[in-house]
Parts: structure tokens; sequence; C-alpha cells
């Protein structure tokens, strides 16, 4: 999810290629990266699928404090869903690699 008329949501289409990292800021460090294209950006919709999405990454509660913390900015700018079809992936876990653990 971006807002739809956000610089990103603006140059993101299909076929464009992208690559973005997840990270936890806690130490020892884990993070994601993935490279691929966009396949499609749809408008999203709405609530429903914005608070599913928050749920799943952010778990139920702050998943609810984050949608009702951005419903004044996505009435004021609607957001669109940007499907990626990952090639390329790369994880770390370095708790794996901490010892003791």
């Amino acid at each position: 999810m971006t807002g739809r008329d956000s610089r990103k949501g603006k140059l993101l289409s299909p076929g464009v290629r992208v690559g973005f990292v997840v990270q936890s800021e806690e130490v020892p460090y884990r993070y994601v990266s993935l490279e691929g294209p966009v396949v499609s950006v749809a408008p999203s919709a709405g609530d429903a699928d914005e608070r599913r999405l928050a749920h799943r990454y952010l778990g139920r509660d702050a998943g609810d404090a984050y949608v009702a913390s951005t419903a004044e900015r996505r009435e004021a700018e609607p957001n669109v869903q940007v499907r990626i079809r990952p090639e390329r992936w790369l994880s770390v876990d370095y708790r794996k690699m901490s010892p003791g653990r």
C-alpha cells in the first residue's frame, strides 16, 4: 500500500522493477530484501484491506492503531495496492549467529 498521489505511488506501474528491504532495528538485526517487477497497481479496497495487511504485519492491536492513526491521511489521499512478483530474495537473521542462541 502507498499513497496514490505520493511520489512513489506516481512512479510505480506494471513492469517497473523495484527492490526493497524490511529490517528489524533491534540487535541482533534481521532483514529480508526482494527484487522484482510490479505486476499490478490498483485502488485499495479501503479499510478492510488495509486492516487485514496491518494485522498481518503489526498484529491486531498495533494494526488497529495504525489504521486509526492513518485514517485522515487516507481520506485525503487514497492508497493504491501494489503487487510485486518477487524474483530475488535475500534474508539474514543474525540472531541465529549470536552466541548462546
